[in-house]
């Protein structure tokens, strides 16, 4: 359904900007862009959800981000290496 609309929105731009006139070609410019960032949001929502929708079904481990720096690692890093995984079995506290 979002690759249809993705289509049909995308279409409709070239459409549409083929038809602007010199005095809306400013009101036109700002419309594409809208677009691609709304374009550009439901893309990165997509993977966002997929990437949830893992980690909650357990088919991957949760992902702890790098370290700024190669020094000490960052809090998140030290609560990951300290903190036991229950079994998936087990009730969370």
């Amino acid at each position: 359904m979002i690759k249809l609309l993705v289509g049909v929105s995308i279409v409709l731009a070239l459409l549409g900007a083929s038809m602007l006139s010199q005095a809306t070609m400013g009101a036109g410019i700002i419309a594409l862009a809208c677009l691609v960032g709304i374009l550009a949001r439901m893309m990165q929502s997509s993977e966002q959800q997929y990437e949830l929708l893992q980690a909650i079904r357990g088919d991957r481990p949760t992902v702890v981000p790098p370290a700024k720096s190669a020094g000490e690692p960052n809090r998140l890093q030290q609560v990951a290496r300290t903190t036991p995984m229950p079994p998936p079995d087990a009730p969370s506290r």
